[in-house]
C-alpha cells in the first residue's frame, strides 16, 4: 500500500484502522511491570465504576480529530476544514463559533493558549491564537497527518515524505526534517521526551527523540499486525489493537509490552488515558473503560452514537467524536 493510498483512507488519524506488514507476533498477558495507577487508594482515584454518557455537544456531520487545553475542548470537521471550540466547566458544555481554515485539518494539539493544526491536503502546520481566533504561524509538510506539543516544541508528522519535523512553538522556526524508519506514519504520542511513532504498515512504534531531533533508541515491535491509535501517560505509550480486542501498553523506559484486554467483541481504534484508566473507543460508537492496574475491563462498553473517531481525555473522562452522528460526547464513570 503506497504512501497516498494510505493518506486515501485516513480522514482523521486518530480513527485509522490499517493494516499492517509482516511480522512475528509478542507481548500479551497483563501489563508488565506495574503501571503508574496502581488503584483509586493510592492515587486519590475515584472508584473504578462503569462508565456513562453525561455530555453530548452538536458539532456537524464529519467531525473527527480531539483537542483539550484546559476548558476548551477543539475539535474539526476534516471535509469540511473547519474547527470548533467548546467550552467546559462546571455548567452545560457550549459550543462556539465555527472557524473556517481550508484544507482538511486531520489532527489538533493545544496548549497554552495556541492551537496547531495539522493540514493534510494543503501541507501544512497552522498555529492559532486563541485568543484573537487568528493564523499566526504557518509551516510547511507535506501530507501533515499529525501535530504534537512535545515541551517548548511542537512536532509534525508527515505521511508521504515519511519524515517528522519539529518546530518552535512561538516562532515555527524548524530545522531540516528526518527520515522516520517506519512504514506508513499515522499517529504519534509524547512521553518521556521520546515522540513515539506509530507505523501503520510495520505494526511498531519508533521512539524519536525531541532533545536531540533525531533516532538514538530502537524501537518496539507490536503484537499483531493491525494498529488504531496511540496515547501517552502514566509513564507508558498505549497502543489500540482492534484484531487482538485490547490496548497495548508499552512502558517508555524499559520497553516492555503487555496488552490490556477489553470486553468480547470490542475492537479498539482509539485510545485516551488519564491518571486513573485507559479510555477505549472502537469504530461502531463504543467506549470501554480498561482498569491499567489489573489489565481488565471496567463495566461494560457504553455506546456514543453510531461511529467513533477520536478520543481525548478529560479529569476523569473522555471526549469522543461521533463523524455520523456529528456530535462529540463526553463519558465519565457512573456515580
Amino acid at each position: 500500500m503506497s504512501a497516498r493510498a494510505v493518506a486515501a483512507v485516513l480522514p482523521w488519524v486518530a480513527a485509522a484502522l490499517l493494516l499492517g506488514g509482516c511480522g512475528s507476533a509478542s507481548g500479551g498477558g497483563a501489563p508488565p511491570g506495574g503501571p503508574a495507577s496502581s488503584g483509586a487508594a493510592a492515587t486519590g482515584c475515584p472508584p473504578a465504576t462503569a462508565p456513562r454518557v453525561v455530555a453530548r455537544v452538536r458539532a456537524g456531520a464529519g467531525v473527527g480529530p480531539l483537542a483539550i487545553d484546559g476548558t476548551t475542548l477543539w475539535t474539526a470537521r476534516p471535509a469540511a476544514g473547519t474547527l470548533l471550540d467548546i467550552r467546559l466547566g462546571d455548567s452545560r458544555p457550549q459550543a462556539g463559533r465555527s472557524l473556517h481554515v481550508g484544507g482538511a485539518p486531520v489532527s489538533l494539539a493545544a496548549q497554552s493558549g495556541s492551537l496547531y493544526v495539522a493540514d493534510r491536503d494543503r501541507g501544512r502546520v497552522l498555529r492559532i491564537d486563541v485568543a484573537t481566533r487568528r493564523v499566526v504561524r504557518r509551516a510547511a509538510v507535506e501530507t501533515a497527518v499529525k501535530v504534537v506539543v512535545a515541551g517548548a516544541q511542537v512536532v509534525a508528522i508527515s505521511l508521504d515524505n515519511g519524515e517528522v519535523t519539529t518546530l518552535r512553538r512561538l516562532t515555527f522556526v524548524a530545522p531540516a526534517p528526518v527520515s522516520i524508519p517506519a512504514v506508513a506514519p499515522i499517529d504519534a504520542a509524547y512521553e518521556a521526551g521520546q515522540l513515539w511513532i506509530l507505523g501503520a504498515a510495520d505494526h511498531g512504534l519508533t521512539p524519536f527523540d525531541v532533545g536531540h531531533d533525531g533516532f538514538i533508541r530502537p524501537g518496539v515491535r507490536l503484537p499483531t499486525r493491525v494498529v488504531g491509535a496511540v496515547a501517552a501517560g502514566q509513564g507508558a505509550v498505549w497502543v489500540a489493537l482492534p484484531t487482538a480486542h485490547g490496548v497495548a501498553r508499552v512502558d517508555a523506559t524499559t520497553r516492555a509490552v503487555g496488552v490490556l484486554r477489553a470486553a468480547p467483541g470490542f475492537r479498539p481504534t482509539a485510545v485516551a488515558v488519564d491518571g486513573c484508566a485507559v479510555w477505549a473507543g472502537d469504530a461502531g460508537g463504543r467506549v470501554q473503560r480498561l482498569d491499567p492496574a489489573s489489565g481488565h475491563p471496567i463495566g461494560l462498553p457504553v455506546r456514543i452514537g453510531a461511529s467513533l473517531a477520536a478520543l481525548v481525555a478529560d479529569r476523569g473522562g473522555v471526549w469522543a467524536s461521533d463523524p455520523r452522528d456529528g456530535t462529540v460526547v463526553r463519558v465519565a464513570s457512573a456515580g
